[in-house]
């Protein structure tokens, strides 16, 4: 509400607050909503979250964005911002994806092989 006050203020500052201006506000409270929404899909990034809560993250702020893309850029976004090596075992392999669930499913799998690889070295 602090960036509703905000813009509430400087709206005072140029004229007179009346129910048109109210209905710009809530439209430019929007479209910054939005924009914040999609800069965090932009910089969205794996880090320490499981591949499993990342696609839950990721599929979460696609749809608060209403992302409209084509989904081979989706599918790019996806796996850019993925951990180095299951990145990396994704465009290294031979497994073409054609829809954001396959690439989704292909990264549960790789991260599940280097787990037991690891567990099995243990």
């Amino acid at each position: 509400m602090h960036l509703r006050a905000c813009l509430t203020a400087s709206l005072r500052h140029f004229e007179k607050f009346n129910m048109n201006n109210l209905v710009k506000l809530d439209h430019m409270i929007r479209q910054l909503r939005g924009m914040i929404e999609l800069d965090k899909l932009h910089n969205f990034r794996q880090s320490d979250l499981s591949v499993r809560d990342y696609i839950a993250r990721f599929e979460d702020l696609a749809h608060r964005c209403n992302v409209r893309e084509h989904r081979s850029l989706t599918i790019t976004r996806f796996v850019s911002s993925l951990s180095f090596d299951i990145r990396r075992a994704i465009i290294s392999s031979s497994y073409g994806v054609d829809f954001v669930e396959d690439v989704f499913d292909f990264a549960l799998k790789i991260d599940l092989t280097f787990k037991e690889i690891v567990s099995a070295k243990a």
